[in-house]
Formats: C-alpha cells, sequence, structure tokens
C-alpha cells in the first residue's frame, strides 16, 4: 500500500514540522512495515512546462516508433523528438525544457538525433519520479495551459510511504485507515472522508435493479446507474495524480474514479457498460462448467465455489476479483452502472487462489472492508463520474443485509492485568474511541466494534489496540528466571551427537521448507494407499505450488540437491533432520475459550485434532563420496554406504535394530535394507529406484536414508553402560556354513548371537560365496566369531561347544549346512 503523505494531510492534521522519517517511526511502532521512504521527483530541477501538442510526423525509416513533434510551450514552439506513441496532437503533456534536470541526474539539452534538433523533452510518469510507469507519455487535462510551471502539477518533494499492511488489518488498506491511525497516535484532528455529502440529483429514469443469491457470502449489494455519460473524457489531474503516487496507472475516467475511490476509502468498485447487462445484477455462486473471460483476456474455467456478479443471462466478473471482459467500460459508453459490494473475505481469498491471480480488490476484500462503505463510496463515485463526466443520475438499488454492529464486554482492570503496567480507565476510552469504538460503562465496559475494524472480536483484540496506541515500549521488560544446570534434554543431546557424527562423516546439514505438493508424492512413485500421501492442507499456503505440509524428508533433500547440481556441486552427502505430518482419524472440533487456562482434557482433545508429527533425519548420496585423483579413480557412494550410516546412527545411539531385505517406494526394489525393531518399522536406506532418480532429477545411482527418530529417541537408554575390559584371553573361531540365497544375513546373525550364548564376544561376516562349488540356490557366508569368559580361560571344548551351539540355531531355523 503506497500512502502519498499530502493524501494523508487531506484528513490527519499532522503537524507541518513533523519529518517524513518520524512519520515513518510512527507507523513502524503502529505496527506497520514501512518497506520504503519516496519522496516525488527528488532531484528534479530547471525549467518545467505545460506543451500542447501541435504537429506529430512519424519517422518510419528507423526499426522502432520515432516521432518529431512540434510541441506550443507557451510563446514558442519547440520542436521535440520522441518516442512514445500514445499520445496525439491536441494533447497537453509535461516538457523538460533545454536545462532541466530530470531524476537521476538526467540533464536536458539541445541535441540532434534522428536527423532533427530536439529542443526539451516530453516526460513520462517515470522521468518525472511520480512512479514506476515508463510505458508512455503523460497526458494531463486540458485546463492546463501551454507554457504554465508544470512544478506544481508535480508537486516535488511529496513523500509516499509504501507500507506492507498485515492480513487482518483490511482498514489500513486505504489512505482513510492510515490518516485515522496517525491522527489516534498523535492525538490530532481525523476527519473521516467517507462522511462527506456526496450530492447526488434526483434520479431520473430506471436504475438496474440487484439481487443477491448467495446470502452467506455478500450481504450488502448497491448499485447506482448513470446515463449520458462521456467515458472517453480524462479524469481530473488531481485524482490522476494521487492514484499514480499510490502506485497505480491512470486507463479510464470510470477506472480512474473507482480506483481513487478505493485507494481514499478502502472500498473497492466496479463500473459495468449497462448496455452490456441483460435484466438485473444477480449475486450468485458459478454453475457447473460455466466459463467466463476476465480483463486480462484469459478465459477462466469456474469453479462453483466462485461468487460472481451476473446478468439474468451470464456472468459478468468474479466478485471481489476481477471483471469481465464482455461487460467492460470502454470510451464509447454512455450508461454506467457502479457496483459496491460487502462480500465474504473467506470465499474472495478462496476465488483468488484458485485462479492464482490477486488484484487490489481481492487483496483489500479477502482482508475484510467496512460493510457501511459501499452506500458511501458508490455515491461519491456517482457524484464524480456525474461531474467530470456528465449525464444524468437514474437512480439507485440498495440490498443491506448487513449484521449489527458487534459489541464486547472487558473489565476495566483486564488491561493493566495482561499489560504489566498502570492503565487509567480515560486512557482506554480514550484509546478505543480514538479507533472508532463507542464505550459505555465503567468497572465492566461495553465497547461497540466499528464497522470497519472486523479483526476485533474478543477482549484480549482491544486489549491489542491499547497496547498498540499507547506504545510497546511501555510493556515492562522481565527476564525469566532459568532454572540452575538445566541444560539440554535427553532428546536435544541425542540429536546433537547425531549432528555431530554425520558432519563428521563429511554430511552437510540442509534445512528446508516443510512444505509439498502432489507431484512430489508422484516423483517418489508413492500410491494412494501409503501414509506418507496422507498430508494435512494448509489453509493459507505459501503457494498454491506447495499446498500441504510434507509426509517425507527426501523431496526436500532433492530439491537441495538439485540446486547444488546446476551450480555444479554433483559429489554430495546432504542431511536434514525435522518434522514430517500425517492425518490420523478424524476428531470432533474443540472449543476453548481465552477467559481461562485449558484444562488437561481439552488440551488432549485439542492435541487429538492435530496431524500426527514424528521427528525424522533424511541423508541423500549422490556422485562420488571420494573424488577422482592422481593417485586413485573416484569412488562413488552406493547403497551399502546409506545402509551403514543407518546402523552406524542406531549404534550411537545404543539402540539394537534388525535389518531386512523389504522393497518400499522410493527405493530400489533389490538394494534397499528396512531397518525394524521389535517388529516396528523405523526407516529406510538403500539405492533410490531409477523411475524416482529420473523423476527427481538427480544422478543416477543417488542413495537416500530416512528414520524415525522419534521412535529410536524413546528407545535410547538415558545412561549407557560401557563394556568392561576383559584380562582373560579371546578365542577365536571360524564358521562356514550354507544357507538358502533368500535368507537374510541379519536373521542369520540374530540367529547365530542367540545361539552361541554370553560366552560371544563378537562376530563379524568376512566372506560370502555363491558359484559352482555350491547348490544353485545356496550360498556359502563365513563368520569370524570371538569368545571370552570374564572370570577364566576358556578350554577348547567349551570354545568348540559354544560354536556348535551356534551352528545348530542356524541349522533349526533356517536348515543350514556346515561347509
Amino acid at each position: 500500500m503506497k500512502a502519498p503523505l499530502s493524501w494523508i494531510k487531506e484528513f490527519a492534521e499532522l503537524d507541518n514540522n513533523l519529518s517524513p522519517e518520524q512519520i515513518s517511526q510512527r507507523l513502524i511502532q503502529l505496527g506497520f512495515e514501512v518497506e520504503d521512504t519516496h519522496v516525488v521527483g527528488a532531484g528534479l530541477e530547471g525549467p518545467l512546462v505545460v506543451g500542447k501538442v501541435l504537429e506529430i510526423t512519424e519517422l518510419t525509416e528507423f526499426k522502432k516508433p520515432i516521432r518529431f513533434c512540434k510541441v506550443d510551450i507557451g510563446g514558442s514552439i519547440n520542436g521535440i523528438v520522441c518516442g512514445a506513441t500514445n499520445f496525439q496532437i491536441g494533447n497537453h503533456v509535461i516538457v523538460a525544457l533545454p536545462g532541466a534536470v530530470l531524476p537521476g541526474d538526467f540533464k536536458i539539452s539541445v541535441r540532434e538525433t534522428y536527423g532533427y534538433e530536439s529542443n526539451g523533452m516530453i516526460c513520462s510518469t517515470k522521468e518525472l519520479g511520480l512512479g514506476e510507469d515508463q510505458s508512455g507519455i503523460l497526458v494531463i487535462d486540458e485546463t492546463f495551459q501551454p507554457g504554465m510551471d508544470a512544478f506544481p502539477l508535480v508537486n516535488a518533494g511529496d513523500v509516499v510511504f509504501d507500507l506492507s499492511v498485515l492480513p487482518d488489518r483490511g482498514y489500513a488498506m486505504s489512505i482513510r485507515g492510515i490518516a485515522r491511525e496517525l491522527a489516534s497516535s498523535y492525538g490530532v484532528k481525523f476527519v473521516d472522508p467517507a462522511t462527506r455529502d456526496f450530492n447526488l440529483p434526483n434520479s431520473k429514469g430506471e436504475p438496474c435493479q440487484g439481487e443477491i443469491v448467495a446470502p452467506e457470502a455478500c450481504d450488502v449489494l448497491v448499485l447506482r446507474t448513470l446515463e449520458g455519460v462521456d467515458a472517453a473524457k480524462i479524469a481530473p489531474w488531481e485524482i490522476r495524480r494521487k492514484i499514480i503516487l499510490a502506485g497505480m496507472r491512470s486507463i479510464s475516467l470510470a477506472v480512474d474514479i473507482t480506483n481513487y475511490i478505493m485507494l481514499e476509502l478502502g472500498q473497492p468498485l466496479h463500473a459495468f457498460d449497462r448496455a452490456k447487462i441483460s435484466g438485473k445484477i444477480i449475486v450468485r455462486t458459478a454453475l457447473p462448467a460455466e466459463n467466463l473471460t476476465t480483463l486480462d483476456h484469459v478465459q477462466r474455467k469456474l469453479k462453483t465455489s466462485d461468487l460472481l456478479i451476473c446478468d439474468e443471462e451470464k456472468a459478468l466478473s468474479i466478485a471481489g476479483v476481477m471483471g469481465g471482459l464482455d461487460s467492460e467500460v470502454s470510451f464509447a459508453t454512455s450508461q454506467l452502472v457502479i457496483e459496491a459490494a460487502h462480500f465474504n473475505p473467506s470465499i474472495i481469498a478462496g476465488s483468488s487462489r484458485s485462479h492464482v491471480f490477486s488484484s487490489e480488490a481481492s487483496r483489500r476484500f479477502e482482508r475484510g472492508v467496512d460493510n457501511k462503505l459501499p452506500v458511501a463510496a458508490s455515491k461519491y463515485a456517482a457524484s464524480l463520474l456525474l461531474k467530470h463526466g456528465g449525464g444524468t443520475y437514474a437512480g439507485e438499488a440498495i440490498l443491506d443485509n448487513s449484521p449489527k454492529p458487534h459489541r464486547i464486554l472487558m473489565d476495566v482492570n483486564m488491561p493493566s492485568t495482561i499489560l504489566g503496567f498502570e492503565i487509567t480507565p480515560k486512557q482506554i476510552q480514550d484509546c478505543l474511541t480514538s479507533i472508532g469504538a463507542t464505550v459505555k460503562g465503567t468497572k465492566v465496559l461495553e465497547v461497540e466494534v466499528p464497522s470497519w475494524r472486523s479483526d476485533l472480536t474478543a477482549e484480549h483484540d482491544l486489549i491489542e489496540e491499547i497496547v498498540r496506541i499507547l506504545g510497546y515500549q511501555n510493556i515492562p521488560s522481565t527476564l525469566p528466571i532459568t532454572p540452575p544446570a538445566r541444560g539440554l534434554t535427553h532428546h536435544q543431546q541425542l540429536k546433537r551427537s547425531i549432528d555431530r557424527f554425520l558432519a563428521a562423516r563429511g554430511l552437510v546439514e540442509v534445512l528446508n521448507y516443510p512444505f509439498a505438493s502432489h507431484s512430489d508424492l508422484e516423483d517418489l512413485l508413492l500410491d494412494s494407499n501409503d501414509d506418507r500421501t496422507r498430508l494435512p492442507r494448509l489453509a493459507n499456503p505459501i503457494s498454491e505450488e506447495v499446498p500441504f505440509l510434507r509426509g517425507t524428508l527426501l523431496t526436500g533433500l532433492a530439491g537441495a540437491a538439485r540446486r547444488n547440481i546446476s551450480r555444479g556441486s554433483e559429489d554430495l552427502a546432504l542431511f536434514e533432520t525435522g518434522l514430517i505430518y500425517m492425518l490420523g482419524k478424524e476428531s470432533p472440533t474443540v472449543h476453548v475459550g481465552t477467559d481461562r487456562k485449558p484444562s488437561p482434557s481439552e488440551i488432549d482433545s485439542l492435541e487429538q485434532l492435530l496431524p500426527a508429527q514424528p521427528q525424522k533425519i533424511g541423508i541423500l548420496l549422490t556422485g562420488n563420496r571420494q573424488p577422482a585423483s592422481w593417485w586413485s579413480k573416484p569412488i562413488a557412494w552406493d547403497y551399502l554406504d546409506a545402509i551403514n550410516i543407518g546402523k552406524e546412527i542406531c549404534d550411537l545411539l545404543h539402540v539394537s535394530t534388525q535389518i531386512s531385505s523389504q522393497a518400499h517406494n522410493p527405493w530400489h526394489p533389490g538394494r534397499v535394507a528396512q531397518f525394524f525393531l521389535n517388529g516396528v518399522v523405523i526407516g529406510h536406506a538403500g539405492e533410490l529406484h531409477p523411475r524416482a532418480i529420473d523423476n527427481l532429477g538427480l544422478p543416477k545411482r543417488s542413495c537416500a536414508l530416512e528414520l524415525d527418530l522419534t521412535l529410536l529417541f524413546s528407545l535410547a537408554p538415558e545412561v549407557t553402560h560401557g563394556n568392561p575390559i576383559l584380562s582373560m584371553p579371546v578365542a577365536k573361531e571360524d564358521l562356514a556354513i550354507a544357507v538358502d540365497i533368500s535368507v537374510p544375513t541379519s536373521q542369520i546373525m540374530r540367529a547365530l548371537k542367540e545361539g552361541a550364548g554370553p560366552l560371544l564376544e563378537s562376530i563379524a561376516l568376512f566372506d560370502i560365496y555363491v558359484g559352482d562349488q555350491i547348490s544353485t540356490g545356496k550360498r556359502s557366508l563365513a563368520f569370524a566369531m570371538k569368545f571370552r569368559a570374564a572370570d577364566r580361560t576358556l578350554t577348547a571344548d567349551e570354545t568348540a561347544q559354544a560354536k556348535m551351539n551356534a551352528f545348530k540355531a542356524v541349522e533349526s531355523e533356517f536348515g543350514a549346512t556346515l561347509r
């Protein structure tokens, strides 16, 4: 929202001694973000006059449009070469004469160009420092005579504040709202522009009638009909200058006036060509398979949730978002219908997002517009159109079903209790009155909320307004008392140990946005039955392309890898720890008031409404883990690296897990390990599926791991005990067995450990053989086993018996034979 200071001062009697910096700081204190402060015409110097175009010669021998113009500058005629084509003979323009300096230190002088002597410059909006539009020459009213000083028209030195307005403060998307805020903060007089008397003549004719078919979406509709209007006329310069400073383009009389009123009051308006309307205007939702070509020449497929402004035959516009091309006002229009309405903010926001289009109107409607403005704003628009475009007033149709003003009860002591400093009843009344509220009562205040503050619904909203006006700096600062020697929690310590371990292994931690799309799930080859596809949808996503919360860390890691690969870094080892989100069963909605702390049962009920949010760790490995060098060839990451990292993480947490081979998308079905504990799957690691790799845009043979840290942390012991250092000698034995190739090695090692008993100190697989010397479908596995007792030296018989017990265990369970 761009707000010129001169426009603000029309309604707020601010002290002229206040500097732009002081006003900017006050706006920040009021909760606005001042993104920029622009001085109009900064650096503009020298002779600047009004000119009238007398002749135009088109120079066609050049690749781009070039014109040689003769311009009357009052008392003399100057020849000026110009590249713009949006003006014609008879137009009045602003001319910078030789010796002038335009913003950006652009000096104007007499010069030879394109075979002509150019004696000055016909200026655009940007060249004068009024705005950013440089699409054409700035054409002004014919009431300004050639030779007049144009400096007063530019109003050089005016200041424009570029403000970021929070979503719950729609009233501030207007000069009216900003002026009210500053007047309230400085304690000066405020004149509400919406309460002015906009005189309209008596109606003469048949006004367009209206009907609201969707009362839940629209509670106020005002239609004002004008006849005999000359829509080809140009809006007064004062109106056009203001909308240009506010960042909008001047288009036509009707559009400029409706935009001007929207900027000043905050009420979006729309002008229809009545000759293109069949019957009355109806507010309804879209019909199935209904289409509309909007003003941007795009044919839009409407959804049944879209709210429309229609006539009796067709849709005319998407309500509160954009008008339709078929009912657009042109320079030939003579009959106008001015539409002003109050819509449900959530419905307008939904239409805007579903059509991926945000307009100045939709940005205001979705934040909330004063439901009392449609009558005043439409009357203001009709009076300006009649004044500057001629014609007669045919009458109006007003449908008003707006609710009664909202009332809030508040204990007079509540603001002091909540904010922590003394606030007198007079201060409370002054603050609330300054924002337009009506306050009654002494001990318990009855506050009637003004119609433009739909964001005020409870007493805490009122308290926030009070402290915003008094100043947040008045809240006393108290540091919390931290219990001594608390330190990190057990889970924080475990996470930090994992982070340090992975960093020591050469992996790099990344932090990705927790958002996802359906295409991400398709890229990972996940079917509809997978829990990772049951994602919560955000009510207000940062982008419609990623409207869900993620169900896996792998998509974010893949995106980070693609960005790095596109910049030349192909050998990557990335990891991320973070939450994923999965919907559970639907639970009934729980409503908890703000007057007390929720009970434990209410907190539990609220927790049930949240999606499951387990903490995961994800790892992505691409390219080489050891680059090529003069002494060795490159060594690529492979699926065993991902599996081993997973094992090492579990070992680091002192959690004993089992591993099996189990197909699971998006991993390669033959190169994936499933980690599980007590029958519960805690993650997978291995090489990604070739199709998933292609979908994700990753290098071939990329590997990944994803483990459930929430489960692992819950099983990790608080205190770990190191293995004792034994002084007794170790006994070493090798065991070679033949077993079905389908039996996982991890299961065989488990059985060997269980069979060998407590004397087994360690076991390691050191050889695998498949070939002619063993039966088809079998493989040979050779294990190195170490035995030791804590209190004695083992005899040869004891060692042999323990080894034989281990073999019998695998023989019994898997049918293994000795080799």
